[in-house]
């Protein structure tokens, strides 16, 4: 059986041959990934990296913040880029949701989200900000997943579990932190308290890259920190990075597309146009002839390749026959209804949790005060008996 959607992480696959999607003027080109090429002539004083020009120190120059459409002063590292660009397309076919990523339309794309959430008034007054400055800036938002317009702000990060608690997902809108909060993890398990994110470049790996996650680059924490500990504005891009997968642009795998992380199609119209193809041709994907394939568009073939490998790692279920029980497609939506049900569950279970010590910390509140109370009647006695024993005495 295959797991949930969002669990293909624990699988373990080969790694794609992926490129990276950049430009050069009106061009286009496809450059291997973390490729670095040395400069020509004696003139030209900058290396390059994914396609951009870096400086001595290993920071996109100018060139890079135009095609990106940020503001000169956010210095953005290459080493950041190249680890985010690793993760998300060289961790297996499991996992990796892009084939390319076009670095300057994601970092431009956190830029879109930084400048709603914090906005420019307030980032154009500082060059750094510490973590009183981070404590004050808005701890949530939802925002379409499309095209990126921030619906709405949760200023206090309990503000932002509440109406996560209660928000509706799907396909349009999602809700997130605005930077990483460690406080929000085991919140309702370990009733942890709450509080604002001033660790933004952190993660759940710690900060560093992990590719066999498909998700945690490396933010290179000391790119962006000053020797106050204050975070620049550059950082400030990487922390929205670092939260909000759909600020990341590029040419989806099956699995991106899946997650609903493709620009141009829906995950609902993916499966749609999936299940419509294997109705027509059946689930046995690999008795698919290869003049099939071969005229099949782009995300159609992913899927095949994709279905494909799982077949080869056994996790389509065959029965004794040779004829495949299930198809994926309905593996998947098996999963991921028992994935709803179990999360439905466990907030339900929370609430009743909640208001189970809720009612505790009344009880305890009244308790403390009735013995604080009798205690005081207690004292009152022992001295209204001590005065007693004086008198007769």
């Amino acid at each position: 059986m295959i797991n949930a959607l969002n669990n293909y992480s624990a699988f373990s696959r080969q790694s794609f041959s992926l490129n990276v999607n950049v430009k050069h003027g009106s061009k286009t080109e496809i450059l291997k990934q973390n490729e670095i090429s040395q400069p020509d002539t004696v003139e030209h004083k900058f290396n390059e990296v994914l396609g951009y020009k870096v400086d001595e120190n290993g920071y996109f120059t100018s060139e890079f913040n135009e095609a990106a459409g940020i503001p000169k002063d956010y210095k953005i590292h290459s080493d950041t880029l190249k680890s985010l660009v690793n993760v998300n397309t060289n961790s297996g076919i499991l996992k990796a949701d892009f084939k390319n990523i076009d670095i300057a339309k994601t970092v431009g794309n956190a830029y879109k989200i930084l400048s709603q959430v914090v906005g420019e008034d307030v980032l154009n007054s500082k060059e750094s900000f510490n973590k009183e400055d981070l404590a004050k800036l808005p701890q949530g938002y939802e925002y379409d997943n499309k095209t990126l317009k921030v619906l709405k702000l949760h200023s206090k990060i309990s503000d932002y579990m509440g109406a996560d608690s209660s928000f509706q997902r799907n396909e349009r809108t999602s809700i997130t932190t605005t930077f990483y909060n460690s406080s929000t993890i085991g919140y309702y398990s370990e009733h942890k308290s709450l509080k604002p994110s001033t660790d933004i470049l952190n993660s759940n790996s710690g900060g560093k890259e992990d590719i066999n996650s498909g998700m945690y680059f490396d933010t290179t924490k000391d790119k962006y920190t000053d020797k106050d500990g204050n975070i620049t504005k550059g950082g400030l891009l990487v922390g929205i990075l670092n939260k909000n997968s759909h600020a990341i642009e590029g040419e989806t795998t099956y699995h991106g597309k899946i997650n609903g992380l493709d620009k141009n199609i829906s995950s609902q119209e993916y499966q749609a146009k999936i299940k419509a193809f294997t109705d027509l041709h059946g689930h046995k994907y690999d008795k698919y002839s290869q003049s099939l394939v071969d005229s099949l568009p782009q995300d159609l073939k992913d899927f095949v390749d994709f279905a494909r490998s799982l077949k080869f790692v056994g996790e389509i279920n065959v029965s004794d026959d040779g004829k495949e029980s299930k198809s994926l497609f309905e593996i998947m939506q098996e999963d991921m209804k028992e994935a709803q049900k179990r999360l439905e569950k466990l907030i339900e279970q929370e609430k009743r949790t909640q208001k189970m010590l809720g009612k505790n910390r009344k009880y305890n509140k009244e308790l403390k005060q009735n013995t604080r109370k009798n205690l005081e009647e207690l004292e009152t006695m022992m001295k209204f008996s001590a005065k007693s024993v004086d008198i007769k005495a």
